[in-house]
């Protein structure tokens, strides 16, 4: 970890820390070590930030929150994000390619996102590059009130052998999906953790084999 410049203007209430690096140490052979790298700036008079992060490679297998015994999640991360604006409601700008996929043993395949948000409505969207099949999504949510959501979802020819064997120990069960997802009513429930939904599939076709 390479310490960043940090300086601390307390007559204009600023605090800004300037090219931070991070390194994280690669979890395959042959793999290149992960880096983020970034500028951020915070406004403790007007409570406003100011951020321009970088990611290159970094292995999801560094990420505990999204490991399990039965599924262990690898791949790694490139991303970049910038925004400005109020605290609790930036400006922000983000692009992200997850490349190689990996669920248990079995690589699932490469995925570009985009998230946009202007502190008051996100929109992010998700598309698949997979040698068989493929993944698209987009997700439109209000940030405020009940935070509503719009959600849709498309799978077209998804294995999900890997997450059968790996997660629910059916090995012997093989399964294709083919299907549509849509919610047109989605959103958390004013002051609690959960959320409530109402029509979530539209359309779907499953073929199951033994």
């Amino acid at each position: 970890m390479t310490a960043p410049a940090v300086s601390s203007r307390f007559a204009a209430a600023k605090l800004r820390i300037a090219n931070a690096e991070v390194r994280l140490p690669a979890y395959t052979p042959g793999a290149p070590a992960g880096l983020m790298t970034g500028n951020f700036g915070y406004h403790t008079d007007t409570r406003e930030v100011t951020f321009d992060v970088t990611g290159a490679a970094i292995p999801l297998e560094a990420i505990g929150k999204i490991q399990s015994e039965r599924l262990p999640v690898g791949g790694r991360l490139n991303l970049q994000a910038r925004g400005q604006g109020p605290l609790k409601a930036p400006e922000v700008h983000a692009t992200l390619r997850l490349i190689d996929l990996k669920l248990g043993s079995d690589v699932v395949g490469s995925f570009d996102g985009k998230v946009d948000s202007d502190g008051h409505h996100l929109a992010a969207s998700i598309d698949s590059a997979m040698s068989t099949g493929r993944l698209t999504g987009k997700v439109d949510v209000t940030l405020g009130g009940d935070y509503p959501v719009t959600a849709e979802v498309t799978a077209d020819r998804i294995d999900f052998d890997p997450f059968l064997a790996s997660a629910m120990h059916l090995s012997k069960l093989k399964a294709t999906v083919w299907w549509t997802a849509t919610s047109r009513s989605l959103g958390l429930e004013p002051g609690r953790k959960r959320l409530r939904w109402k029509r979530i599939f539209r359309a779907s076709h499953l073929i199951l084999k033994k």
